[in-house]
């Protein structure tokens, strides 16, 4: 285990590794298109709507 401020910094650089544009672009498509709508029966604008007039 490492610690200290470098030691985290690379942690949360290893975590963030994952998110590339790629894998948030099908992350869009699967959980905010067809699972909302889907699974939840809740558009994603709808929630969207939801959210912004809170």
């Amino acid at each position: 285990m490492t610690t200290g401020r470098e030691g985290v910094d690379q942690a949360v650089m290893a975590g963030q590794a994952v998110y590339t544009r790629r894998t948030l672009d099908v992350y869009d498509v699967v959980v905010l298109g067809l699972s909302n709508a889907l699974i939840w029966k809740c558009p994603t604008t709808r929630l969207l709507d939801a959210t912004m007039n809170m």
